[in-house]
């Protein structure tokens, strides 16, 4: 599993007639799944991003800050994997992640839909993790 994390002013994830999601300060998450991974790979990302200090002169976890997040799927940074397998550990990420932080903002977009994503990114700051 491989996933970039963006620090953003904003994010708007959008179709050509519809918003699918907004968020403000945060997150924006692609992620890659490959055919090995496991609910092991997902729980240890997840408890990374929410773990990790990039915020006030990396004192301070997205958490900490409240910001919010955002999920993309990314297809070009995963390995050749069936669909539904595909599909099924993004979910679990996306679960992960807002079990962990039940009381910010996690959003999604749609698994494969084709959408435009606005991305004002804050810094700019990216980190990729793996597992």
């Amino acid at each position: 599993m491989k996933i970039i994390c963006q620090k953003v002013k904003y994010a708007i994830c959008k179709t050509e007639t519809d918003i699918l999601n907004i968020i403000g300060y945060g997150l924006v998450i692609f992620v890659g799944v490959n055919e090995n991974d496991t609910i092991e790979n997902v729980e240890f990302l997840a408890k990374k991003v929410l773990g990790i200090k990039i915020y006030d002169m990396a004192t301070k976890t997205v958490i900490e800050k409240n910001q919010d997040i955002l999920l993309i799927f990314e297809k070009k940074l995963s390995d050749t994997i069936v669909k539904s397998k595909a599909e099924e550990i993004y979910n679990l990420f996306y679960e992960k992640l807002t079990d962990g932080y039940p009381c910010g903002v996690v959003r999604r977009g749609s698994f494969e839909m084709s959408f435009k994503i606005n991305i004002c990114n804050q810094g700019p700051f990216t980190i990729i993790l793996n597992k």
